[in-house]
């Protein structure tokens, strides 16, 4: 990861704190909340590896959407604070030097940690909201093995929506997009609210459950080598993968024999979350889903029916060819593989 030993630092200070967090959302709501102002929101939720970050990339460039990005790091719940003092103070808080010469490189871009081929910039989103929820429960949700299904209260739902505003106000749009996967666990709190709109993504379970072990293998040699690559997933509750792997906790606890460094310990997760989605969530009228092998065709239809009329010109349509050969070398558990794929095409029917 191209951080300095400063950023990381401030990472460490900031960023894992939540009574700092917490005093400078405050801070940041008292002057830049906009009490009136009516946001639609749009959540990308589902599995990590369904196609989430290209889909969050390809909305956000068409520029009507406001969304957290890699320069709000370390100050996530006081967005509008930093850019504030960029703009006014900057000679006195020395901003000047720590873009020209600690930060040189902020609008270069690099190789995720995935090793997928995504590049990522700092004026790029990320799934950093999170960290509103780490801070809101504090961390009770999260513990060593899971992350426990929570319900929102009305007062921690009003203030997440303050949070959407404030967001939104830097760039002054009506419109706020976010990627987070542990949000498949909120369905219920988000599931028909107004203005509030979800897109559930899914992939076909075997290519899936492979690109899953796959970066969960990626991930956990980096942080090996690396241990601020594990500090820094602590920090922003990104669980989905490595040596602090955590699997979502529905009502039901996920159960499975094999490890996690087992193609069939993947398979077996990805049934069990979408098959709790499936049960609960296929006909709520805010929630749709797509699948990862049909963007080009079904992501313009789910856009206009939550009335969200965007011009998106990249075509970007996925399919699982190149992996094809290794996925048939690869021995799935055949009663797996069944279960899997019918829970797959009775998601691709809604």
């Amino acid at each position: 990861m191209h951080y300095s030993f400063l950023d990381r630092l401030l990472f460490k200070i900031f960023l894992d704190n939540n009574i700092f967090q917490e005093v400078l959302f405050d801070v940041d709501k008292f002057f830049f909340y906009k009490k009136k102002k009516t946001i639609k929101s749009l959540f990308i939720t589902g599995l990590p590896r369904s196609g989430t970050t290209i889909l969050l990339n390809e909305l956000y460039k068409t520029r009507k959407f406001s969304s957290l990005t890699f320069q709000d790091l370390p100050f996530l719940l006081s967005p509008n604070i930093f850019n504030f003092l960029k703009k006014y103070f900057k000679i006195f808080l020395l901003i000047n030097f720590w873009e020209k010469f600690i930060r040189k490189n902020k609008k270069k871009k690099y190789k995720r940690v995935h090793d997928d081929g995504i590049l990522v910039s700092d004026e790029m989103p990320e799934a950093f909201d999170e960290i509103f929820w780490r801070v809101f429960k504090d961390r009770k949700y999260i513990n060593k093995n899971n992350i426990l299904t929570h319900n929102i209260n009305k007062f921690e739902l009003d203030e997440y929506h303050k949070y959407i505003n404030i967001i939104t106000h830097r760039e002054n749009k009506d419109l706020y997009i976010t990627k987070n996967n542990i949000n498949v666990l909120r369905l219920n709190n988000f599931s028909n609210l107004k203005n509030i709109f979800l897109i559930v993504t899914f992939r076909d379970p075997l290519f899936h459950s492979y690109s899953l072990s796959k970066t969960h293998k990626i991930i956990s040699s980096k942080q090996k080598r690396n241990p601020f690559i594990l500090n820094y997933m602590n920090y922003l509750v990104h669980h989905e993968f490595g040596l602090n792997l955590k699997t979502l906790n529905f009502k039901k606890s996920f159960v499975t024999n094999y490890e996690d460094t087992n193609i069939n310990f993947w398979l077996s997760y990805w049934i069990y979350v979408y098959e709790n989605i499936l049960k609960n969530y296929k006909y709520t009228n805010n929630i749709k889903f797509l699948a990862y092998e049909k963007f080009d065709t079904n992501l313009i239809k789910i856009l206009n029916n939550f009335d969200l009329n965007l011009s998106i010109k990249r075509k970007f349509k996925f399919t699982n060819k190149n992996l094809s050969k290794k996925i048939e070398k690869i021995k799935f558990e055949k009663k797996l593989v069944i279960k899997a794929k019918k829970i797959y095409s009775e998601i691709s029917k809604l």
